[in-house]
C-alpha cells in the first residue's frame, strides 16, 4: 500500500485531483475554520453595529446627543419656528458645530490650549488650560462656531479635541420683537417671553407657533417711540396696539429693548418689559376709569352737575386743578377738561366699596393674564381709604402696568365687555361677554375721547379723517426717597382709531418716562405736548397698513344730542 509520503508526483500533475483520506479530513478542517471565521466576524460586525448606535444615542461617558434633555418628545424634531401674523419668522432654529474635548486623549493641554485660543479670538487660553487638564471624558470648549473657525480648529489635528452637531437660536429682526418672543440659553432653553412660557409647545408640537403680533405695526411702534425718545431725552418708552374686536395684541414694544441673538444678562435694564412689569401711577388717563365708574353706576349722567370752585384738602395737599377753575360744571365738561376736583367728587359719589369692586371689575387689581411669564402685581393700597379714593379717581395711588390700562380701557371703549389681551393669533376665540358695562355707556365714553381730542388736551394725537378718541394722563415721578418729584414726570396716552364713535377698531396705549421740556413745547412736560403726538403718530401709521380707510364725513355723527350743545370753553373764575 502507496504511503501517504509515497505518492508520486503524477498525484499532483496539473489537472489531476487529489484523492485520499488525508485530503478529505484538511478539506473538512477548513471547511470548519472557515465557518468558524464567518461565525467570529458576524459576531464582530455586529459589536460595531451596536457600539455605533450606542454612540450615536450616548457619546463619550453617557454624554447625551442632543443639547437640551428638556421635554421633548420621543419623535422630535427641534424647536419650531415662531412666526407672526402673516408667517414672518420671528425665531428659528439653525444647525451649527461646538467644540468638546476627552481631557483624558489630549496628550499636551498647554499646546493645545494655546493653538486653541488662537483660532479662537476671545477665548481665554488659561480657561481653556483649565478645561483640558480637567481629566474629564468630555467638557465643552467651545459653543455654536462658525464655518471658518470649524474649519481653522480642524486643520489644527488636536488629539482629543472634536466636533459635535449642535442647534442655536437665530432671531432674524433682532431687537424688534425681543420683549414678546424672549430669548434661549446657550443650551436651546427658552429662559423669557413666549419662547419660556411655550416651551412644551416649542419642543413637541412639531409646528409653528402663531403671534398675533404684525412686524410691520412692531415696526411702526418702535420707530415712533425711539424718535420720541431722542426729541424729549425720555429715559425709556413703552405702547401696545390691539385689535379691538378679537383682543389680539398687534404690537407691543419696550424701549430700552435688547438683542437676544447676543449675550443678554436678564438682570440688565433692557430686559425689563415696560409694558407688562412696569407699574405706574396713570394721572388722568385713570378719569376714563373714573368716568366710567359713575356713569354706569348710575349716581349721575353726562348733564350732572359738580361745584369743583371749592378746595379740597386730603390730609395737608390741596387739590388743584391744571391751568384752570371750572366753577360748577357737568360731567362732560369735567372729564374733557380733565378736572380733579370734579373727579374726586365723582368717585366719593360712588364710595370706596363701588370704586374697588369696579376696579377689580376691569382687572387693574390683578396680574393680567398674558401668555408671557414678564406679568407684574399692580400696587394696590394697603388700607383702601377714603383718602386712597380721592387719588385713585384721577390717577394716584393705585399703580398698573401700561398692560393693565390697556385692558381695563379697551373693556370700557370696545362695547362694554371685559377684554383680555393676547399675544397669539386666535387666542381669544370665543371667549363669551363678560360685560363691565352697558354698551350705551361705553358708546358716551368714546363720544367724550373724542371731544378730548377735538376740545381738550389730546388735540396734538388727531389724524385727519379718522375717528381717533383718545385721554393724556400725567403724573410726578416718586424720587429715592419716596416723595414725589415736581421736576421729573411720567406721561401716558390712551387713544383708538376706528370709522365713527360706532365704529372703533384699533387701540394704543402709549408711555413715555422722564420726558424733557423743549423750546416749542414752551419748557411744558405735560402729555398733551409729548407723548400725546406719539400715540398719535402710531395710530395714523397703523391705521391704513392694517386696511384701515379715512371716512371724514362720519366722524361727528352718531353723537349724544346733550353732548353737542355743552359748551367746553374753559370758564375761568
Amino acid at each position: 500500500m502507496q504511503k501517504p509520503w509515497e505518492q508520486s508526483a503524477s498525484d499532483f500533475l496539473p489537472g489531476s485531483r487529489p484523492q485520499g483520506r488525508h485530503y478529505r479530513q484538511a478539506l473538512d478542517m477548513a471547511h470548519n475554520r472557515l465557518v468558524i471565521a464567518s461565525i467570529l466576524f458576524v459576531f464582530i460586525l455586529v459589536g460595531i453595529a451596536g457600539r455605533l448606535v450606542f454612540i450615536g444615542v450616548n457619546q463619550d461617558m453617557g454624554e447625551p446627543l442632543f443639547v437640551h434633555d428638556a421635554v421633548h418628545s420621543k419623535f422630535h424634531q427641534g424647536r419650531s419656528d415662531i412666526v407672526d401674523r402673516n408667517g414672518v419668522v420671528l425665531a428659528t432654529t439653525v444647525t451649527t458645530s461646538s467644540l468638546y474635548a476627552n481631557a483624558k486623549k489630549v496628550l499636551d493641554a498647554e499646546i493645545a490650549a494655546k493653538m486653541l485660543a488662537k483660532a479662537l479670538p476671545g477665548y481665554s487660553e488659561k480657561k481653556l488650560f483649565k478645561k483640558l487638564t480637567s481629566n474629564r471624558p468630555f467638557i465643552w470648549l467651545a459653543r455654536h462656531l462658525t464655518p471658518k473657525q470649524r474649519d481653522r480648529i480642524m486643520h489644527l489635528g488636536i488629539p482629543g479635541v472634536s466636533f459635535r452637531k449642535d442647534s442655536k437660536r437665530l432671531y432674524p429682526h433682532g431687537r424688534l420683537v425681543s420683549h414678546v418672543v424672549g430669548l434661549t440659553n446657550i443650551d436651546d432653553h427658552g429662559i423669557a417671553g413666549l419662547e419660556k412660557s411655550n416651551e412644551q409647545f416649542l419642543l413637541t408640537e412639531g409646528k409653528e407657533l402663531a403671534l398675533s403680533l404684525d412686524v410691520r405695526v412692531q415696526h411702526a411702534i418702535r420707530d415712533e417711540l425711539q424718535k420720541g425718545i431722542e426729541e424729549f431725552s425720555a429715559a425709556g418708552a413703552t405702547a401696545i396696539v390691539m385689535d379691538l374686536e378679537n383682543s389680539e395684541i398687534l404690537g407691543m414694544v419696550s424701549l430700552p429693548d435688547f438683542n437676544p441673538n447676543k449675550n443678554v444678562k436678564l438682570t440688565d435694564p433692557a430686559y425689563f418689559n415696560k409694558a407688562t412689569v412696569g407699574m405706574y401711577e396713570m394721572g388722568s388717563t385713570f378719569k376714563i376709569l373714573n368716568t366710567a365708574m359713575i356713569l354706569e353706576s348710575g349716581k349721575a349722567d353726562l348733564s350732572t352737575t359738580y361745584d369743583t370752585s371749592e378746595e379740597i384738602k386730603i390730609g395737608r395737599f390741596s387739590i388743584t386743578d391744571y391751568r384752570a377753575k371750572h366753577g360748577i360744571i357737568n360731567v362732560a365738561q369735567i372729564f374733557v377738561h380733565s378736572s380733579n376736583k370734579g373727579s374726586i367728587k365723582m368717585a366719593l359719589d360712588v364710595g370706596t366699596e363701588g370704586q374697588q369692586e369696579f376696579m377689580r371689575k376691569v382687572g387693574c387689581l390683578s396680574r393680567c393674564n398674558i401668555e408671557i411669564p414678564e406679568r407684574g402685581r399692580p400696587l394696590i393700597p394697603r388700607h383702601w381709604r377714603e383718602a386712597n379714593t380721592m387719588t385713585i379717581s384721577y390717577g394716584y395711588g393705585l399703580a398698573i402696568s401700561p398692560l393693565h390700562l390697556l385692558n381695563s380701557v379697551a373693556s370700557l371703549l370696545g362695547g362694554g365687555c371685559r377684554k383680555e389681551a393676547t399675544l397669539l393669533k386666535g387666542g381669544a376665540q370665543d371667549r363669551p361677554c363678560d360685560r363691565v358695562i352697558k354698551a350705551d355707556v361705553s358708546s358716551k365714553m368714546r363720544q367724550l375721547l373724542r371731544l378730548v381730542v377735538v376740545k381738550g388736551t389730546s388735540k396734538k394725537a388727531d389724524v385727519p379723517g379718522y375717528f381717533i378718541a383718545a385721554k393724556t394722563g400725567t403724573r410726578n415721578m416718586l424720587s429715592k426717597s419716596g416723595q414725589y418729584n415736581k421736576d421729573r414726570v411720567a406721561t401716558s396716552f390712551v387713544g383708538i382709531v376706528g370709522e365713527s364713535v360706532d365704529k372703533p377698531r384699533y387701540i394704543v396705549v402709549a408711555l413715555l418716562e422722564d420726558p424733557k421740556g423743549l423750546k416749542k413745547t414752551f419748557g411744558f412736560t405735560a402729555a398733551g405736548w409729548n407723548v400725546a403726538p406719539i400715540g398719535g403718530r402710531i395710530l395714523g401709521r397703523v391705521a391704513p397698513l392694517l386696511g384701515l380707510r379715512p371716512h371724514p364725513d362720519r366722524l361727528n355723527k352718531g353723537f349724544d344730542p346733550f353732548l353737542q350743545t355743552v359748551d367746553f370753553t374753559k370758564n375761568k373764575k
